[in-house]
């Protein structure tokens, strides 16, 4: 019985001892020691606090701020910077980015093209391609339509792409730009504009996603009649041709 007791205890005492030596030591060494302060920037939240902490360092999240070019969550920045000297103890603070900032279209029907650019600039958004329409219930040169479409959430530095009015239906008229769109979407296009989609010819494309137009019959811009009809060149995979 008395073995076991003394076996017990110097057990104990050996376990005290690591602990002393691996551990409270080193950490009570360290306290008097300075270190680089490591790079955190483009870390998580989560990430760039489990690490300062690793270190006896301390995370404190001073601000956000928008980033388009950081996920919201990301360290933006960090104070001190890394490379600093520091110790242990010393509050390290953050700014996280909150993403992009999400922005409304805005409501452009009926403005002139040279109105709804400036409104997309006023609001941080970018002015995207002119494609050409006919109504007989607005005025020529204004916008028919957005895409996206107007109230539409899209982050700050986005593109709108307008269709503007020509006028009244007329025979003659200025053939839009296909190439890019999704086969279905160029066809509705086609179909505002009286025109009509004729042979559509599948090539293989291992960039683009299946169903993107390539080439158009007529290109954007040249002068077609309604109801002529035009025939594209859409990607494909390669089994599927």
């Amino acid at each position: 019985m008395k073995l076991k007791i003394a076996l017990w205890w110097a057990g104990t005492l050996i376990l005290a001892v690591l602990v002393m030596d691996q551990f409270v030591m080193p950490a009570f060494v360290r306290r008097g020691e300075e270190f680089r302060m490591p790079d955190i920037t483009s870390l998580s939240t989560e990430d760039a606090r489990a690490r300062v902490e690793e270190l006896g360092l301390e995370l404190h999240i001073a601000g956000s701020e928008y980033s388009p070019a950081r996920l919201e969550g990301t360290v933006l920045s960090q104070e001190p910077p890394a490379g600093t000297m520091v110790k242990v103890g010393r509050p390290v603070a953050v700014v996280v980015s909150k993403g992009s900032e999400l922005v409304r279209v805005p409501y452009l029907v009926g403005v002139t093209v040279r109105q709804a650019h400036l409104s997309l600039s006023d609001m941080g958004l970018v002015p995207g391609d002119v494609d050409w329409g006919y109504s007989d219930s607005l005025p020529a040169d204004v916008v028919l339509e957005s895409q996206p479409g107007p109230g539409t959430l899209i982050p700050k530095g986005g593109r709108v792409s307008l269709l503007v009015n020509q006028g009244g239906v007329q025979d003659t008229l200025k053939m839009p730009n296909l190439v890019g769109t999704a086969l279905d979407q160029a066809s509705v296009k086609l179909a505002t504009l009286g025109l009509e989609l004729g042979v559509v010819i599948r090539q293989h494309s291992k960039d683009l996603i299946p169903g993107t137009v390539l080439e158009q019959s007529e290109p954007g811009g040249a002068l077609v009649k309604r109801g002529d009809v035009i025939d594209v060149v859409v990607a494909a995979r390669e089994g599927d041709i």
